[in-house]
């Protein structure tokens, strides 16, 4: 019994691809994206409504904006929350990236967050008869995900940075070299 299960194991390891593969790419590196030089922004703007007497626009002071990420594709799903005197009022996740709020005036903080992306937090006070608007931008966060560079040939670090510079920008597929390097994903 024993026999026959070394036997297959043998058979299994002797004829897999894979290792047979793998035996060919005698380096093997471990490589990180660039951490993108990426900063969070808020643009903030502000505009008077003017004076309505009816009685569902007397509350005319309120926030809106935009949740976009530093090339300026709008984040779907970020979490957005408004804080005042250490107390969350509201939260909202929204799909299309974007909010609106009407909102008594005071102080405020709104705080912005997705994952992937590094949160931002912005204070400040509103008056009556007032909107904001905010045009948020949230920088990208540097990768956790490890590359293993499997490599028949010892590879130059100017390859070495050429390889972890296409990981920071494109697919994992398009920046392997057929026949003298493969990159897998570390887990």
């Amino acid at each position: 019994m024993n026999r026959a299960i070394i036997t297959l194991f043998f058979l299994i390891c002797a004829f897999n691809p894979r290792a047979q593969r793998d035996s060919l790419y005698e380096y093997i590196y471990q490589i990180t994206p660039n951490d993108p030089n990426e900063k969070e922004k808020i643009k903030i703007d502000s505009s008077y409504n003017k004076i309505d007497t009816t009685f569902e626009n007397q509350a005319l002071t309120s926030i809106d904006g935009t949740v976009n990420d530093n090339s300026g594709k709008r984040i779907r799903y970020s979490t957005i929350c408004l804080d005042s005197a250490g107390k969350t009022l509201w939260c909202n996740i929204n799909e299309r990236g974007k909010f609106d709020r009407q909102i008594a005036p005071g102080s405020y903080k709104l705080s912005v967050g997705e994952v992937g992306y590094k949160p931002i937090a912005q204070n400040f006070s509103i008056g009556k008869q007032t909107t904001i608007h905010f045009d948020i931008a949230l920088a990208a966060t540097p990768s956790l995900t490890v590359f293993d560079v499997h490599s028949k040939l010892k590879l130059s670090q100017k390859k070495i940075d050429q390889i972890r510079n296409c990981l920071t920008t494109k697919n994992l597929t398009s920046c392997e070299e057929k026949n003298v390097y493969f990159i897998m994903i570390e887990i």
